[in-house]
């Protein structure tokens, strides 16, 4: 297997995770809505809380630079 099989399928592999812990995410904060419950510690969770246009600017640049590799190779 190449190098760049081996890079993919990690890279894929990582996509995977992100997507599981996005589900995840999003399943406890609609969990804490439906509770109406705030704690100490939702403020500090929200300071963390990842911008998702960044997210998808990175993705997407990843993808056209893949893109571009293959087209090469």
């Amino acid at each position: 297997m190449s190098s760049i099989q081996q890079a993919l399928g990690q890279l894929f592999d990582s996509l995977e995770r992100l997507e599981t812990t996005a589900v995840r995410q999003e399943q406890k904060v609609v969990k804490v809505r439906r509770q109406e419950q705030q704690d100490l510690f939702s403020g500090i969770a929200s300071a963390f809380a990842v911008d998702p246009a960044l997210v998808a600017r990175k993705i997407d640049g990843t993808i056209e630079k893949i893109e571009k590799l293959l087209r090469e190779g």
